[in-house]
């Protein structure tokens, strides 16, 4: 009788663990799932890729993670994410070296919910616009965006965690990623790139913004079609 009953306390015990197996995974551990994935990945790109000096090293590795966590943030909220750098050359201190990740608020406020505060690049860093004309640099020394760098993404104050789109705002070159965490590119098949370099500010007329000389002072991330990033060093551009 005993044996009997621990039998079937086995058969139950065993049925209850098939039947919680078969409802696999919820939504939310789907999720951490695939940001773990998204990191690890990121991490494995970059070190096998490698970095180039040492403030260029940091400044391409701090690119490279927030690239992924606005790429995770888009995916997890099922709404178009940005990656945003600060374009306003009136502000030296920030201009061209602070970033900022935003996702588009679907809760019919129609702004962007941040969810990145910002973070400068290194001291002495800065992307590289396109716009720029810089002597004896790699011809393909210079980022890339989402959109045309003379097309304005201007956001203004924050208020309880919400940016509006203002004509007055601050604005922004951007990355974006759809929802589906794939990046949106004005020239397809190219990809945006991000390029970095050292330099040092001077004025030019009544501005102070960031001034180019060494080709071999650059690094850079490239996102690709389907989902990866690459690291790139100097000798991955083309002098």
């Amino acid at each position: 009788m005993w044996r009997s009953t621990s039998i079937r306390t086995a058969q139950i015990s065993g049925d209850l663990f098939f039947r919680k197996s078969l409802r696999g995974f919820t939504v939310l551990e789907l999720l951490v799932v695939v940001a773990i994935m998204a990191v690890m990945m990121g991490l494995l790109g970059f070190t096998m890729i490698g970095g180039n000096t040492k403030g260029l090293e940091t400044a391409q590795r701090q690119v490279f993670n927030l690239l992924h966590f606005t790429r995770v943030t888009a995916m997890s909220s099922g709404a178009e994410a940005r990656f945003l750098v600060n374009s306003d050359t009136e502000d030296s201190e920030k201009y061209l070296r602070h970033i900022q990740v935003v996702v588009k608020d679907l809760n019919q406020t129609g702004g962007w919910r941040v969810v990145n505060e910002g973070e400068y690049l290194p001291e002495g860093v800065w992307f590289v616009p396109a716009n720029s004309s810089i002597e004896n640099w790699p011809e393909d020394g210079y980022s890339s965006w989402s959109e045309d760098e003379d097309v304005d993404f201007q956001l203004g104050t924050l208020i309880r965690g919400i940016r509006m789109e203002d004509s007055d705002g601050t604005p922004h070159f951007l990355i974006s990623f759809g929802a589906s965490g794939l990046a949106v590119s004005k020239d397809m098949p190219r990809m945006p790139r991000l390029v970095l370099a050292k330099g040092e500010l001077k004025p030019i007329g009544n501005l102070i913004l960031p001034q180019f000389t060494n080709s071999f002072e650059i690094a850079g991330v490239l996102i690709q079609p389907f989902g990866g990033m690459l690291a790139l060093e100097y000798q991955d551009f083309i002098l």
